[in-house]
């Protein structure tokens, strides 16, 4: 991250048991000491009636979360709720999953998570990274580990959530760190039950955390590559297309290259808008009933809610902003 701009992470404190103060004061000391991320701490207090800062929230880049059931007004709380529904990054440590008493649906909402209580306490647990998640940026440089863990049970996480780290308990094995992009916002999340002031102390957790900082600011190893000529084709409405970034955890923009077929339908788009440029040939953008000549480099900005489609002998590189969504897609 040279010649970048430090992280600026607003965290919110207010986890007694887990002593968040503590731990949170020890992890920014860690994190500023790199010169890549500056810390906010807003001390809440368990059960804790106000923010403080909260209006300084708006000139961070991630919002994070170690507090347990806070009462806030609404006045405190929508800044909070407006962050997350634009779709800013959120991270959410351990009591984060009833973290607002005023907002308990910030738990299934944003985090993704099922939270149903938790089990005994153990002195010892192991933490195992998910294999199929291997490769991940969140998971680089993490292996097993183990350590204290009172497992905090989620059982239905939502279907975006993709599951890091798993704790055997009674029989199953129990997600306790996962990350999410929000469908209608396309936000980054990450999620983890794992807490203790003893975690804390582990530099794998350590590792974690920082891992999850960069992925949901989008600064995970600087840069993307991908061969759209080694891409596998699929239909589109407006012919045969082959998608790259298009992945979950990706909530930024795709790029897809298509080859316009004579049967391309017109749709529009709820949330996305998309970049048109054209690459090779001649025909015809129809945008809301208005065909427009096209031809190779020219470029169009369809904004979302816009009837559209392709026409011609056109191969053409369209850019969806944000990330493409399938389920974006109508035609009525």
């Amino acid at each position: 991250m040279k010649n970048q701009p430090p992280i600026r992470i607003f965290a919110i404190s207010g986890s007694r048991e887990y002593r968040s103060d503590e731990s949170l004061t020890f992890w920014k000391r860690i994190l500023e000491e790199s010169g890549s991320y500056a810390v906010t701490l807003a001390e809440a207090g368990e059960r804790g009636t106000t923010v403080p800062g909260i209006e300084q929230l708006e000139d961070h880049d991630i919002l994070l979360v170690f507090c347990k059931r806070l009462e806030l007004s609404p006045a405190e709380l929508i800044p909070i709720m407006k962050w997350c529904w634009k779709g800013r990054p959120v991270i959410g440590i351990r009591t984060a999953s009833h973290a607002f008493q005023t907002w308990l649906d910030f738990d299934h909402e944003i985090l993704g998570g099922s939270y149903d209580g938790h089990g005994p306490a153990e002195r010892e647990r192991l933490r195992q990274p998910v294999e199929k998640a291997a490769g991940h940026p969140v998971l680089d440089g993490i292996s097993e580990w183990s350590g204290p863990a009172k497992t905090y049970r989620n059982p239905n996480l939502a279907p975006e959530c993709v599951e890091l780290i798993r704790i055997p308990d009674a029989g199953t094995l129990q997600p306790v760190a996962w990350t999410r992009t929000v469908p209608d916002s396309r936000g980054r999340v990450f999620y983890t039950s794992l807490g203790e002031p003893e975690d804390f102390a582990e530099p794998v957790f350590l590792r974690l955390l920082r891992n999850a900082v960069d992925w949901v600011a989008c600064r995970s190893g600087g840069y993307q590559l991908r061969h759209l000529s080694e891409m596998e084709t699929v239909k589109c409405p407006c012919g045969n297309t082959r998608r790259a970034f298009a992945v979950p955890e990706n909530p930024l923009a795709t790029v897809h290259m298509v080859d316009i077929t004579e049967d391309s339908q017109s749709h529009y788009h709820r949330r996305l808008s998309e970049i048109y440029l054209i690459i090779e040939g001649t025909g015809f953008m129809e945008v809301n009933g208005e065909r427009i000549p096209v031809k190779a480099l020219d470029t169009l900005f369809i904004e979302r809610g816009c009837r559209h489609r392709a026409v011609g002998d056109l191969r053409i590189v369209n850019i969806p902003i944000p990330s493409f969504d399938p389920e974006d897609e109508w035609f009525d």
